[in-house]
């Protein structure tokens, strides 16, 4: 962590490392709201500390400076990379195959944000037919909860033995369902209609089908591509550090 102390060590250290003035190496070494490029060790074996902030390696001055310290400094290999993170070069985590591409410099909290239509393959009509399903957002999107339900019904229908009901079972999920559906099994919900979920009207069913034609099933609502990024961005976003910190 930055000493409170640093900006008073560092360009004397810093001086003794470039050859330059004290006064110029204070001038390299003020905080301005940069980003600092961290600890390395000087050509002497002594700690050099948060020799360059990053805002000045582009500049006239600075960059022949900045260029003197990787070459000045023992582990100079090791400055690059910590800049680069500090900055968010050198990075390559994307999700640029989920997202249109005026998205893809987003961080995943502002993907969550984002409208429906954000997510690639979805035209920008669909943001006003995800309205009358009150979905705004690509978070409103991951938490809803036909999706939600669609998604469980899939993932147990897999390990469901058909004809196999223990006697005595009280096993259900009918305020999931249409009352004329309780008696069915995981395997036979699958197949029916989106609508055959408790709440989700005819005509929402109808919405949904206008978004994707291809959503006609609770297995097909269950295996939603759309809902499925839009889940996993959510969840990576409540993993995100926006600063690029590790912690």
């Amino acid at each position: 962590e930055q000493d409170a102390a640093m900006p008073t060590l560092v360009p004397l250290r810093l001086a003794t490392v470039l050859g330059v003035g004290v006064r110029a190496a204070a001038a390299l070494s003020r905080p301005s709201g940069s980003i600092y490029s961290g600890a390395v060790r000087g050509a002497r074996g002594l700690p050099t500390l948060a020799i360059v902030p990053r805002i000045y390696a582009g500049t006239r001055i600075g960059a022949p400076l900045w260029e003197a310290v990787l070459r000045r400094t023992q582990l100079a290999g090791r400055v690059r990379p910590i800049v680069a993170a500090a900055d968010g070069d050198g990075l390559t985590m994307n999700v640029n195959g989920a997202v249109d591409k005026a998205w893809e410099e987003k961080s995943f909290s502002e993907l969550v944000e984002a409208p429906p239509s954000a997510l690639q393959g979805l035209a920008d009509r669909t943001d006003a037919l995800f309205a009358e399903l009150k979905i705004r957002s690509v978070g409103d999107l991951a938490k809803w909860q036909y999706y939600a339900w669609a998604r469980a019904i899939v993932t147990l229908a897999e390990r469901e033995a058909v004809g196999e009901r223990a006697p005595g079972s009280v096993l259900n999920i009918n305020k999931a369902l249409d009352k004329e559906h309780e008696n069915k099994s995981l395997s036979e919900v699958l197949a029916l209609s989106p609508e055959a979920l408790q709440g989700l009207s005819e005509k929402s069913a109808s919405v949904l089908a206008e978004i994707d034609p291809r959503v006609t099933s609770i297995e097909r609502l269950g295996t939603w591509k759309y809902a499925a990024w839009a889940e996993a961005i959510a969840t990576c976003a409540r993993l995100e550090n926006t600063n690029l910190s590790s912690r």
